[in-house]
């Protein structure tokens, strides 16, 4: 079986397309960050239901890249000139070992029956440091609650921070952007949020409908 990250376990229908019915058909041709996030992660099932569309696993794979990604650091780094600025961006994305999310046996469902307890689990938080020519403008680290105003209740509860990937720079606002799937652990609810830096240091919270195309990787 291939072998797959944990994080690939959300599925393009956790970012808003089945999971709000109100998506029209043009909303989902535009560059959103649930456009982004759908194209670049596969599609995963934990039951076998037949479609060659999807890539199976089983709990015991999902679990364990989960517990590894406790213990892995992720970074970006990047630097884009703009006009007169030299801009520095830097993320480090990394677990908190808290072992303070619990989620509710409910949500291992498809998994099977004989999971029966809650899921407990750690919480990551993402660090991002933005420098503008030699004065650092932001040095704040971000944790789930952050994204909290755009998302829905059952995630704000028990969801993680996840898959934290660069979006680009946009010339025009002067606004760097990153993006990340909120999910809950262990399965395919979820949704697509960001963060966009101006190069004053000031941030703003993406939804999952946030625009992606303006901004460019290089």
């Amino acid at each position: 079986m291939k072998k797959i990250l944990w994080l690939s376990i959300i599925v393009a229908s956790i970012f808003a397309y089945a999971c709000n019915p109100k998506v029209t058909k043009s909303e989902k041709k535009q560059d959103t960050l649930s456009a982004y996030y759908s194209k670049k992660l596969k599609i995963v099932q934990p039951l076998n239901t037949g479609s060659n569309d999807m890539v199976y696993v089983t709990f015991d794979e999902v679990l364990s890249e989960l517990r590894a990604s406790y213990h892995k650091i992720e970074k970006i780094d990047k630097q884009v000139i703009d006009g007169k600025d030299t801009l520095q961006l830097h993320e480090t994305y990394y677990c908190l070992h808290d072992s303070s999310l619990r989620v509710p046996a409910r949500y291992m469902g498809p998994w099977g029956s004989a999971i029966t307890k809650n899921f407990v689990a750690n919480t990551f938080a993402t660090k991002i440091t933005v420098i503008r020519n030699k004065d650092t403008v932001l040095n704040k680290v971000f944790k789930k609650e952050e994204f909290n105003k755009v998302l829905w209740n059952r995630l704000k509860q028990y969801a993680i921070i996840s898959n934290p990937d660069y979006v680009g720079y946009n010339t025009t606002k002067g606004e760097f952007a990153l993006g990340y799937s909120i999910t809950i652990p262990l399965t395919d609810v979820g949704l697509g949020a960001g963060i966009a830096i101006s190069k004053t240091g000031k941030y703003r919270i993406l939804d999952e409908y946030a625009k992606t195309d303006s901004f460019k990787k290089d």
